[in-house]
């Protein structure tokens, strides 16, 4: 926090992930990881790591004395409609401007895409307070699998799931369980006007199970969560004795 109408405030920021060092770099032209001397507003900061992936944020810095304010309502956006911002102020006779980063300077934003929206708001006395507020799309809702097993034309993995009727959804992503457990590759993205039936040309179902889950995006490039895991039966047999022979086979996973 700043004091009231003082540059005096501080704003740091806090790194994980990627590959050290990291290099910063604030909208006030700041390289450290902590910026200094600041007013209440809107700041951004950028950071790179090593290998020149980056990530961007920005960051809140409020007066002591600034005005209470709320953030009333978020509706996140939908594919193919817009979202909005509702603004709410404890004591709305004090406040004297909103200032948002689109340059609207009402008090509620209306008709928002997907993004993170900053908004200065001054009182009567010049202090200020800041918000910064996401606002997020409305993600393709889950889509379970039916079914995996192995075809018995093929001999390759095939699994099955319903289409739900909408004009909205582009497809599917699926994805295979990698030799890691619970980690999934995405292997194939199925358009919705294919056939809801998928075979796995390199899995080999004679070597070990396999374990799949599916996503739905939308046509505005969203992804939905990925469905509950389906794992196909893998038998084995194995020669105790010249006349003995057991089969040995795991569950199927994905019911109940």
């Amino acid at each position: 926090k700043s004091s009231c109408t003082v540059a005096n405030g501080s704003a740091s920021v806090t790194v994980t992930g990627g590959t050290l060092p990291y290099n910063y770099l604030w909208s006030t032209g700041g390289i450290t990881f902590s910026a200094t001397g600041l007013g209440a507003g809107i700041y951004k900061a950028s950071i790179t790591d090593f290998k020149g992936c980056f990530d961007t944020l920005m960051v809140a810095v409020q007066d002591s004395g600034g005005p209470v304010v709320f953030v009333d309502t978020i509706a996140a956006v939908n594919c193919g409609s817009k979202g909005y911002v509702l603004i709410r102020a404890q004591d709305s006779l004090s406040i004297q401007s909103y200032q948002w980063n689109t340059g609207s300077t009402t008090q509620n934003l209306t008709n928002v895409s997907v993004g993170v929206y900053g908004l200065i708001i001054t009182d009567t006395n010049g202090c200020k307070s800041a918000l910064v507020i996401p606002v997020n799309p409305v993600l393709p809702s889950l889509k379970p699998l039916c079914v995996v097993t192995v075809d018995t034309l093929s001999k390759k993995n095939i699994f099955v799931w319903e289409k739900p009727l909408s004009s909205l959804i582009a497809g599917f992503n699926i994805y295979r369980e990698s030799s890691k457990n619970g980690i999934y590759q995405f292997i194939a993205y199925w358009p919705y006007s294919n056939v809801s039936t998928y075979y796995d040309s390199i899995a080999n179902p004679d070597d070990r199970w396999s374990k799949y889950r599916i996503s739905m995006k939308d046509v505005c490039g969203n992804e939905g969560p990925l469905s509950p895991a389906h794992k196909t039966i893998h038998l084995a047999m194995q020669n105790a004795a010249p006349d003995t022979t057991h089969l040995i086979w795991d569950d199927y996973v994905g019911y109940g």
